[in-house]
Order: structure tokens, then C-alpha cells, then sequence
């Protein structure tokens, strides 16, 4: 404990951040009024404290550090682990040698070793004695002693007057000739209770010399405070017996009409709420619940015997007996009558009439009477002229279940039209689900019921009733378990009213016949496809000779589930990580299917001269047609239509040239860069959906970037009204909170979206990432500093507008990069520019080479010109780029090592290009979209890498780029609930914008 490590410090910090902010903190003292003190007693410990931005920040030091601070992390935060950092210092000062800290922990252990002696002493006086009650009963009076209990010895006290009195004076006392100071406070805390109960009701009380009579009120205080055991004095005999709730084992013997105890050994004392029977071992508490039985046990115990006339016989018979028959022994028991109610049922007009003949003129049949009428009641039976009953569920119910509640009473009898009634179960059922050609449909074929009787049955079952009235006229006892899988059924298939043939598209037949399979019936054919789209990793289909032997066995797998899907002209999302050859798999499909008619391929517009480039390196005798620039005419596209091609256009043209579409249905539409339609009312979403095909499939990395409705969005293009319409999706999925909804939603999606991981991918290097940090010089924080608080007071009010939010943010990001990128004449240093520059030349002389990403393209000349006064060679793309020089400029870099970066930006780079001859990544910037720079580093950490991949992330410390990473963190999770992805997915709420301008 003497010294304090390094790696002490870094384990309770928070975070890795943290501890670079406290480390900073600590060398630049950045605090006021610092305060240490040494805590030798009760152990050993140190507290350290100092002001920070005017709030004081304590630290606590013994076997592991806890701090104070309003920063509530989970560790220690920056000005903890300053504190800590200074600690160290004054312990290292306090322990300079050997000796210096030998001494100090042998005086404050023995500081410790004194003051445990001392307490001990203390705890000798202090709550050293323990006062006893003593309860006896003797005649009708209950009488109280007190034994005291010290620690040698037991001593019954002889005077109680004044052993109350020396207590409540604190006087000394002589007790069987030895003085004692009887102060309250040496009490233990259970006979100061006792001690104040005889205070508070001294009144009450008789007091004489060795003991006092208390009324019986008294009793249940001191039951209530010696609940486990008391003294009890009896016969001159006292023994400490324990309480026990409940009954005693006392039988009450009923020989004839004459009522006796088979023991008298016990006394009683009654209190209002609570009667105490005082036996040899146990005190019985009998609670209010049971007074009937403890007043017939007092009297009893008080008269030896009770003889009965024969009408209180029959009362006791008929409303005692039968509740303590297990205290209650009957000799002989035969009853002398018995009451009997006769029942009558009536159905009439659909209301059910009760009619009942018993003798209720006799008064000792008063239980019986009563709980007969009781039953009536609770049953739903109102009284009018008769007593009767209109709810069809619970009449149907009282003839089914509830007959034998009235034959306890007497006999039942039936009218005919009751007993004309049939009622049947409901038994399990299947629907019929058939694939003819394409076509399917759910029939009701070979089930008892029909579409309209299921219509009532579920209508039935969603009011919560339990029966329904058939078209035969027998009544159906619904099953619930059964009924709600139908109900689910209809639901799921979105059936306003249900036919007797409702027809359902191929996708959803598959998935309603592997979840409803309980009730639901196919055929072979539609096993068939279930097989195919299952066991796909299995189906007989090989890619062309030329490609197959190009791809990896992933791929192929890939290949056949695309080609399952176009088989049967459904559609799905290829999900797979980025990198791992999605366009190969897609071109190996369209290669091996029919060139009898058209495909489309729609793709960024900076893809889509990659996608032409990809077909003529593995297929080049397909026909390909790019509709991009001058090529948009609708001459053109209906030609390459017309002659089968491969057209290959943007989602741009498409949004513009939708018109040209009309009338045209290609074999199968891809769409690369799926996320590109995740916004469904955006107008390139819509056109994009308006194309018709057999089947279409979507191409992403990152299915979902914001919320679920962008994998809803993409499901509607690929298999549309499968995830029902947008605002039934959001009601049920969009909160994203309930687990079972989300495995529902994974189990329904899963055979249509195919994603693997790099991980699974054996020859894939991996990658490191890391955090470089830069610290702004005093002119640089003085700079934003002042516009941080302009930002601030713009943002007092909630009023604001998001754009106004974002141009504000904007500001300070280019102020943590670069602030000459709005203040031109600005003169002060770039402490991260000069960062950047360092690790430049480090991985340079190293033989690295970079990819450096920026969202702001405005930053690149002032890179340029560094790296120009450096001779550093390197290569820009951005926005402005066309296609054609994109795609030279990467085969520059890919086969010129002389060229050592490549400045990109974020947005227009961050997709379709294969740069695996770099393996180094900068992203200057952050982005609070995570997905798009993961999707930047996969332009480098991809296949064909070899190298493992260092991905470098620079922060500005204590700026905008800070919180920007803390809600990156915070906003982790979704993707992997729905379809294992590790996304992270970003949304700014007010409290997130609040938290931004801290």
C-alpha cells in the first residue's frame, strides 16, 4: 500500500481516456486548494482533495481508491485519477526509504491495536446488562417480574418499584448485596424497548414488590418485543419457552351434546387482537382470524364442560365443526338432520333462470344458507323476480364446469332445453396449404370449420370468451392455445376477411409453414422449396467453370443461395462484410442463368463503372450496357433491353429516368449499396421500387445504419409486403426493446438475408485500431473555447432548429482540424496537423502506406502542401473525382509503392474501392455515422489483404471530436439483435445534442 503503481492508476480509471485526461490534469496542476490527510483508526487509509472547476473532488485511498466526483463513471474519471496521480507523489515523499515506512506502519499499527483495546473497554460498560420478562398467571391477574441478565451472573430482581425508579434516575442500586449502577443507556436495545413500554404505561400498572400486574393489552407489546422467547413462571416452576403462531394441541371432545378439553394443563390470556395460550414448552399465539375457536377454548378451560341444548348443537354442528374439524374430535358423530337445497336450471330467450327449495326457515343452517347464496352471486346470477344469468360465455360455462359446486348442496335437475344443448371441444385442426405452379393458397379443406365459423371463433377468442355458437347449433368450446395460433395466422397474413381460399405469395407461405406448422398442412411441392431454401449449402448448382474455380468456398455458398432464390423468383439481401467479394458471387448468378432476358444492376454512380470493369474481368462475353451521362436515353435503355444485356445505370439516372423503366420487368434487379434506399420516402427509394423484376436482391454491408425501418425499407424493395406495410412495422418492432419481437423478426428475416463475417473468413488478416491523441496548444483552446460558448448561449433555448444545431457542430469540427477552414487569416498552430505529419514520417520510414480519410475535402490542401514541403508523394480523391479518373487513379496507387498516401474523402470514397495495398488507415476526423468509417477502413482491410491492417483514429482532446467518440459508444446495439452485425448505429436526440456542447 506504500507505493502506488502505474498500472494501479490505469486499472481504476474508467477508461483509457480518462486516464490520459487525469494524467494531464496532474502534470498541469490544473487544480486549487489541494488537501491530504492520513487516516490511521479504524484502517489505515489516505484522503486527498482539490477544487476543480470550482467543485471539490475527493479521493479515498486504503486497499483499492474511491472517489466522490459528480462525474458518476464506472472507475475513476479525469479529476480521480489526477488526485491519484498526486497521492502517489506524497506517498513517495512520506515513504523516501526503507526505514521511513517501517516506522510509519508499525506506530499506526499500534494506533490501531490501542484504540480496538479501548473499544472493548467501552462495550464492558456499555449495553453490558439485559432485562428478562418474567410472566405468571394466577387467577385472572397476569403478573410481571424481571430477571437480570449481566455477563457473570443472572439476578432476579426482588424490588421492582425501585429498580424502575434507579434506572429512570440512573441512582445505584444494591442487588442481592452489590451496588449497581443501572444507567438506561447500559441496556441492551431490546430491554430499553421493555423498560420504555413500563414508563409509558406505569398507570396501568399495580406495582408491588417483586412483581407487577399488568393488564392484558400489555402481554401483546411485550409478545411484540421478545417475539422469540420469554420466562414463564407456573406452579413455582419457571422455564424460558418460545412462541409459536398458531393453534395449540389442544382437542375439544364432543361426546353427545356435551363439549370438554382433553387437557386443562395451559392458561390463557386474550387480548383484543390476539389470544396467548402459556403450554409446557410453547406459548400459542392464536390470531383474530381464529377467535370463534379461542373464545370457545377460554371458556372451556374456565367451565371444564359445556352441555348443549339441541339448537345450539345443530349451530355448532353446522357452523363451527366444520371449520376446526382437525381440533375438534366428535364421538360417535351422527348427524340428527341434514339441510338439503335442491337446484333447478331453465334456458330460455338465451338467458339461463335458477330456481332452489331447501329449509331457510331453519336458523341453524344459517352458514350453509348463506354460502349458498354467496355461490348465486359470484356465479353473475342477478335477482329481479328469479334469479338469472344473460352472458352466453358464463352460462355456458356453469353447465360445463360449475354443476358440482351445487350438487354439494342438494340435488341438480336440468331443463330439456338445457339438456338438448350439445357442446363439443376443439379439436386440433389444419388448414391446407398448397403450391400450384406459382401460386399458393390457403384452403380450408378437411377441417371441421369454415371460414366463417373460424371468423367467429376469433372474434370470440379476442373478446376473451370461451364458447361459440357453431352453424350446426352446437356450441364450441374454444381451446385458446389453438385459437391463438390461428389468430397469429391471420394477423401475420394482414386478412381483413377470411375466404375459404386465401392466396399468399411463395415467401410467406415458407415462413408461415415452418411457424404455423401445428395448424397448418402442405404439399410436397412446397416441401420442396422449404428443402431448397433450407439445405441451400446443398443444392446442385455450380457457377460456370471460368468463375468457379476463382471463388472461395464461402462464395459458392453464396452463389447457391442467390440461385435458390432466383430459381423460385424471390429476392434477399446479401449482407456480407465488406470486402468479401459480393460482386463476384452476383456476376457468377447472372452468369449462370438464362440470357433470355434482362438484367439490372443499380449501384452508386461512383460503382458503376467498377461493376463494368468486375463483369469484363470474369465474365467478358456477357453483354454489358452502362446507362450513365449521354447513354440515358431511353433509345438506349430499352435496346439494351431488348437485346438481354446487363444494364448497369445509378440510383441518380433511376430517380431521373424512372419514366424510361415503365413497362420494362428484368429477370433479376440487384442494387449495390443497399442503404442507399433506407430512407423509404426518399424519391430515389421510390423509383427504385417501381422497377419491376422476377426477383430482386440487395447488396450491403451495413443493413441497418439508423433504426430497423432501413431493413424494413430494403425488404420492401426486395420482397415487398413481406415485413407488412411501414406503419404496422414501426408500431410493432421500432422501439426495438422486446427481445421475443426481435427473435421473431430475426427467425422471419434469416433465410432471405445472408451475412458472414470476416472473422469467418480464415484468410482474411486482421486488423488493429487504435486512438491517436493531439492536445491543442493555449492559442488553439483560447480560439475554440470562444466559440464554444457563442454555441452554447445559441442553444439556451430548445427552440432551435437542427440546422442551425449541425452549423454550429460543423464549426467546431473544423476548429479541432483545421481553423483556417473558415478563419483564413487566423495565425495559430495545428497541434493535430503536426501529429498527423509525425506519424506520416514514422509509418513512411517504416514502409508503410496510408489511406488517409477526412469528411472535410477543404483540409486536403493544407495536407498538400506539408506533404509537398516533405516530398512525400500522394494521390486525392474526392466528390468531384468523375468515375473513369476514380478508377485510374486507384490502379495508380495500387501499382506505384513510390506513392505513400492516398487523401480521401469519407463520403465519396468511403464505398467500391479495393485499395489492399495499403495497410495503414487514418481517418483525421470522426464521424458520428461509425458505420461509415468502418466502411472506409474495408477499402484497405479486405481480400487480397496480407498485411495486418493498423487503423488509426485522431481526437482533438477536449473538443467536439471527444463527444462525438462517447456517442459513438453509447449508441451500440440493434444491428446484432437482428442480424449479427457490428454496426454502430447513431441517432441524435436533444439530450445527445445537449451533451455535445458540454
Amino acid at each position: 500500500m506504500a507505493k502506488i503503481e502505474i498500472s494501479t492508476i490505469r486499472q481504476a480509471a474508467a477508461s483509457l481516456v480518462e486516464l490520459n485526461e487525469g494524467y494531464i490534469l496532474y502534470q498541469h496542476q490544473d487544480f486549487e486548494d489541494f488537501e491530504f490527510e492520513i487516516i490511521k483508526i479504524p484502517t489505515l487509509s489516505f484522503i486527498v482533495s482539490a477544487i476543480f472547476d470550482d467543485k471539490r473532488v475527493t479521493l479515498h485511498y486504503a486497499h483499492e481508491a474511491k472517489g466522490n466526483c459528480t462525474c458518476h463513471l464506472n472507475g475513476l474519471c479525469r479529476h480521480e485519477v489526477c488526485l491519484f496521480f498526486v497521492l502517489r507523489d506524497k506517498l513517495n515523499e512520506i515513504f523516501k526509504d526503507k526505514k521511513s515506512e517501517e516506522d510509519f506502519f508499525n506506530n499506526a499499527k499500534q494506533d490501531e491495536l490501542m484504540q480496538e483495546l479501548m473499544e472493548i473497554n467501552i462495550t464492558r460498560c456499555v449495553n453490558s446488562y439485559h432485562l428478562m420478562p418474567i410472566i405468571s398467571i394466577v387467577g385472572s391477574k397476569i403478573l410481571l417480574a424481571f430477571e437480570l441478565e449481566s455477563e457473570n451472573e443472572e439476578i432476579r430482581i426482588n424490588d421492582v418499584p425501585a429498580f424502575l425508579a434507579a434506572v429512570e434516575t440512573k441512582h445505584t442500586i444494591e442487588i442481592n448485596k452489590t451496588p449497581h449502577q443501572l444507567d438506561y443507556k447500559y441496556f441492551s436495545a431490546i430491554s430499553q424497548k421493555l423498560l420504555d413500554l413500563c414508563y409509558l404505561n406505569r398507570h396501568a400498572m399495580t406495582v408491588e414488590l417483586e412483581q407487577t400486574a399488568i393488564n392484558n393489552e400489555f402481554m401483546t407489546f411485550i409478545y411484540s418485543i421478545y417475539k422469540d422467547s420469554i420466562y414463564y413462571s407456573y406452579n413455582s416452576y419457571m422455564k424460558k419457552i418460545l412462541f409459536k403462531e398458531g393453534l395449540p394441541p389442544v382437542k375439544i371432545i364432543v361426546d353427545e351434546k356435551r363439549l370438554s378439553l382433553n387437557n386443562l394443563n395451559f392458561q390463557i390470556i386474550r387480548t383484543h387482537s390476539k389470544t396467548f395460550v402459556f403450554m409446557a414448552d410453547y406459548c400459542y399465539v392464536i390470531s383474530g382470524s381464529d377467535k370463534m375457536y379461542a373464545t370457545l377454548l377460554n371458556t372451556l378451560l374456565e367451565q371444564k364442560y359445556l352441555d348443549l341444548n339441541d339448537n345450539n348443537f345443530e349451530i355448532f354442528l353446522n357452523n363451527i365443526y366444520p371449520l376446526y374439524t382437525n381440533q375438534i374430535t366428535y364421538l360417535d358423530y351422527h348427524p340428527t338432520k341434514e339441510i338439503k337445497i335442491d337446484t333447478y336450471f331453465d334456458y330460455q330467450n338465451h338467458k339461463m333462470l335458477i330456481n332452489y327449495k331447501g329449509d331457510f326457515k331453519d336458523d341453524t343452517f344459517y352458514l350453509k344458507k348463506k354460502n349458498y347464496k354467496l355461490l348465486i352471486r359470484n356465479l353473475g346470477f342477478t335477482k329481479s323476480n328469479n334469479y338469472t344469468i344473460d352472458d352466453f360465455d358464463a352460462i355456458c360455462d356453469i353447465i360445463n364446469n360449475r354443476l358440482d359446486l351445487f350438487k354439494e348442496y342438494g340435488d341438480v335437475f336440468l331443463s330439456e332445453s338445457i339438456s338438448k344443448l350439445k357442446f363439443v371441444k376443439m379439436s386440433s385442426q389444419k388448414m391446407n396449404l398448397k403450391m400450384t405452379d406459382s401460386i399458393i393458397s390457403l384452403t380450408f379443406e378437411g377441417m371441421k370449420y369454415n371460414a366463417s365459423e373460424l371468423k367467429d371463433i376469433l372474434i370470440c377468442y379476442k373478446n376473451n370468451k370461451h364458447y361459440v355458437e357453431m352453424e350446426d347449433g352446437s356450441i364450441l368450446s374454444i381451446d385458446a392455445d389453438t385459437a391463438n395460433l390461428f389468430n397469429d395466422l391471420v394477423e401475420e397474413l394482414g386478412v381483413t376477411n377470411i375466404s375459404d381460399e386465401i392466396k399468399i405469395p411463395l415467401y410467406q407461405a415458407y415462413f408461415i409453414a415452418s411457424r404455423y406448422k401445428d395448424i397448418i398442412e402442405s404439399n410436397n411441392l412446397l416441401d420442396s422449396f422449404s428443402n431448397d431454401l433450407l439445405e441451400y449449402k446443398n443444392y446442385e448448382a455450380v457457377p460456370n467453370k471460368d468463375i468457379n474455380g476463382i471463388l472461395r468456398d464461402y462464395q459458392r455458398e453464396g452463389f447457391r443461395w442467390l440461385y435458390v432464390l432466383a430459381k423460385y423468383n424471390l429476392g434477399g439481401i446479401l449482407a456480407d462484410d465488406m470486402g468479401l467479394g459480393k460482386t463476384l458471387e452476383v456476376i457468377s448468378l447472372i452468369d449462370s442463368l438464362p440470357r433470355d432476358r434482362s438484367y439490372l444492376i443499380v449501384a452508386p454512380t461512383s460503382l458503376i463503372f467498377n461493376w463494368q470493369m468486375e463483369f469484363e474481368k470474369f465474365a467478358p462475353d456477357l453483354a454489358i450496357s452502362v446507362i450513365y451521362g449521354g447513354t440515358r436515353t431511353e433509345e438506349n435503355i430499352k435496346d439494351g433491353f431488348n437485346k438481354n444485356k446487363i444494364l448497369i445505370t445509378s440510383y441518380e439516372s433511376i430517380r431521373m429516368d424512372i419514366e424510361k423503366y415503365e413497362g420494362l420487368n428484368f429477370r433479376t434487379m440487384i442494387i449495390d449499396e443497399a442503404q442507399f434506399i433506407k430512407n423509404p420516402d426518399a424519391l430515389k427509394t421510390m423509383a427504385v421500387k417501381k422497377i419491376k423484376a422476377d426477383s430482386k436482391f440487395a447488396l450491403t454491408g451495413t443493413p441497418i445504419e439508423n433504426s430497423l425501418l432501413d431493413l424494413w425499407s430494403i425488404f420492401d424493395y426486395a420482397l415487398p409486403g413481406y415485413l407488412k406495410g411501414k406503419s404496422e412495422f414501426i408500431k410493432q418492432y421500432e422501439n426495438f426493446t422486446n427481445p421475443v419481437l426481435l427473435a421473431e423478426l430475426n427467425k422471419k428475416t434469416s433465410p432471405f438475408i445472408l451475412r458472414r463475417l470476416k472473422g469467418d473468413v480464415l484468410d482474411l488478416e486482421d486488423k488493429v485500431e487504435n486512438y491517436s491523441f493531439s492536445f491543442m496548444t493555449d492559442d488553439e483552446r483560447k480560439l475554440y473555447d470562444a466559440y464554444l460558448a457563442q454555441a452554447r448561449g445559441e442553444l439556451q433555448n430548445d427552440d432551435y432548429k437542427i440546422s442551425h444545431v449541425l452549423s454550429l457542430l460543423t464549426r467546431l469540427r473544423e476548429l479541432a482540424c483545421e481553423p483556417r477552414l473558415f478563419l483564413e487569416d487566423v495565425k495559430v498552430p495545428n497541434s493535430k496537423m503536426d501529429l498527423l505529419m509525425e506519424i506520416i514520417d514514422e509509418k513512411s520510414q517504416e514502409g508503410h502506406r496510408m489511406l488517409i480519410f477526412s469528411q472535410f475535402t477543404s483540409i486536403f490542401p493544407f495536407m498538400q502542401e506539408r506533404l509537398d514541403q516533405k516530398g512525400i508523394k500522394y494521390l486525392t480523391l474526392t466528390g468531384k473525382t468523375n468515375p473513369e479518373e476514380r478508377m485510374e487513379l486507384v490502379n495508380k496507387y495500387n501499382n506505384d509503392s513510390e506513392i505513400k498516401v492516398f487523401l480521401i474523402s469519407l463520403k465519396a470514397g468511403g464505398t467500391g474501392l479495393n485499395l489492399t495495398t495499403a495497410d495503414t488507415v487514418i481517418h483525421y476526423d470522426p464521424w458520428w455515422n461509425l458505420a461509415a468509417m468502418n466502411q472506409a477502413t474495408d477499402r484497405a482491410h479486405r481480400l487480397g489483404q496480407k498485411n495486418i491492417v493498423h487503423v488509426i483514429k485522431m481526437i482533438n482532446k477536449n473538443t467536439i471530436e471527444d463527444k462525438i467518440v462517447e456517442l459513438q459508444n453509447r449508441k451500440k446495439y440493434l444491428t446484432d439483435e437482428v442480424i449479427n452485425d457490428n454496426d454502430v448505429i447513431m441517432h441524435m436526440t436533444k439530450d445527445d445534442i445537449k451533451e455535445l456542447f458540454k
